[in-house]
């Protein structure tokens, strides 16, 4: 289960070598995992780097340096590096993540947030239909609530599978590391 993800998490020097000059490496996520489905505690830190096949094939030259750069990084820190293209990606993960992407820097009321993660601490697990309907929020609009659920898995603030289809019935649970 995924506890959170960081979008370009760090940027790394990469050292010159092969008549490659000095350059810099950013990779593309960082994803943390728990492997219990009470999501309390980190089971491992995977780093990884998203590319097509074509483009790895036609620039491997360049991103070999980077990527290794990035597997010493990661393995000194007790993570995995990964590589991923089209072919691992294309699963409903990656539609789960275009779609959160897009409420991660939403405005949102931090009274609302609190609210959305009192009433979701009290349920526990939960989903979002079932959230929505809990007699705590009636004095908020559905609308708003929804985007602020979403913004809050954005932020990883709140946990879902993002390896299942989202639907109003996905269980959720408040990230007990978060603060409020």
């Amino acid at each position: 289960m995924v506890l959170a993800w960081h979008p370009q998490p760090f940027t790394l020097p990469v050292p010159a070598q092969d008549g490659f000059r000095r350059s810099k490496y950013t990779p593309d996520v960082a994803v943390e995992y728990a492997s219990v489905p009470d999501g309390k505690d980190l089971d491992h830190v995977d780093l990884c780097e998203v590319k097509y096949r074509d483009e790895l094939k036609a620039n491997w030259d360049i991103l070999r340096r980077k990527f290794k750069t990035g597997f010493r990084y990661a393995r000194h820190q007790g993570w995995r590096f990964r590589i991923l293209t089209e072919r691992e990606i294309r699963t409903p993960r990656l539609g789960n993540a275009k779609f959160f992407l897009t409420y991660r820097e939403r405005a949102t009321d931090i009274e609302d947030i609190y609210r959305l993660a009192t009433a979701l601490k009290r349920e526990g697990t939960s989903t979002p239909s079932r959230l929505l309907s809990s007699p705590s929020l009636n004095d908020l609009d559905r609308g708003r609530t929804l985007a602020v659920l979403w913004h809050m898995v954005a932020v990883g603030k709140v946990q879902l599978d993002f390896d299942t289809e989202l639907t109003m019935a996905s269980p959720i649970k408040l990230d007990e590391r978060a603060d409020y």
